[in-house]
């Protein structure tokens, strides 16, 4: 019987372990008829096992150190048995030093997301081989959020999530599935130019940055909120300067979209003067936000 406790210790700790997120996921499919609607509830409950109970993170964990994950499902097509198309959006967080609040890593939309799946469909996932879109999809964006939440926390921290995210891209490609190469999705927002960009030397200063908006700014305003603003405005003069090498990236695109809100709040009480000079870059960088940079001023 003792050996019996200790046995399922043993396993219940592993488990504990083995957890590297707090993935939230939902599957809506208002847009589906179908009588059949317990398949999008096993799908659900399939993609949250297969996030929460993977080891993605290449270092242990603990219980308070887990990435928390929201991740929704938008099915938009479904074809009996087992075909579906559907967008994915996705939100990471990260906490702030010293503070309750949480500052999004990554806020991202899929538009080309099409898969396969039946009722309690056994997800494979090998990074460097191809089973299915559904787990190659997910275990991009899951070692994407990885590469993204561990660059904030060390300079280039992020490195071997990005290496194992552009595997599973690898993999796809050759099993020439949607999504995975530089032409598809409007714009060219895809998975490929996601890592690709994350992986290019020409991306190294820009991921200096985000460690220094975060680690250097961020985490520091709690105890010297001039000191880390100031911080993220050297940041942001980097940012400028990777935008100007390489216009329209898609890895900066992604990034605003998940800080552009966040740096507004910063700003807004800063000294004028500081408020024209960011404005001015922000503007620069990231024109298409413009309305929104207005709001430091207050216009």
């Amino acid at each position: 019987m003792r050996k019996l406790l200790v046995l399922s210790f043993l396993f219940l700790s592993f488990g504990l372990r083995a957890q590297d997120f707090n993935a939230q996921v939902q599957v809506l499919h208002n847009q589906i008829q179908t009588p059949n609607t317990q398949i999008f509830k096993n799908l659900e409950i399939s993609i949250t096992e297969f996030l929460n109970n993977k080891k993605w993170a290449k270092i242990e964990i603990g219980p308070q150190e887990r990435v928390d994950f929201n991740l929704i499902v938008n099915v938009t097509k479904y074809e009996l048995p087992d075909i579906f198309q559907a967008t994915l959006s996705l939100r990471a967080s990260r906490p702030v030093f010293g503070s309750g609040y949480n500052t999004i890593t990554l806020n991202h939309e899929d538009n080309d997301f099409s898969f396969t799946y039946v009722n309690f469909q056994q997800m494979i996932y090998n990074e460097n081989s191809f089973d299915n879109n559904l787990t190659s999809v997910l275990g991009f964006y899951a070692n994407m959020v990885m590469g993204m939440h561990f660059d904030t926390y060390s300079p280039l921290g992020g490195q071997s999530y990005f290496e194992s995210a552009n595997n599973v891209l690898n993999s796809a490609q050759s099993a020439n599935a949607v999504g995975w190469n530089s032409t598809d999705g409007r714009n060219n927002l895809n998975r490929y130019w996601m890592v690709e960009n994350a992986l290019n030397a020409r991306f190294v200063p820009m991921r200096q940055a985000i460690y220094n908006y975060h680690r250097k700014g961020l985490d520091i305003m709690y105890k010297d909120l001039e000191l880390g603003r100031t911080e993220i405005t050297n940041s942001l003069k980097e940012l400028q300067k990777v935008s100007k090498a390489v216009p329209n990236s898609m890895y900066m695109r992604i990034y605003f979209q998940a800080k552009a809100d966040e740096i507004v709040k910063i700003y807004t009480k800063a000294l004028e003067t500081d408020k024209i000079k960011v404005i001015a870059i922000l503007k620069e960088i990231d024109p298409g936000n413009s309305s929104k940079w207005d709001k430091i001023q207050g216009n």
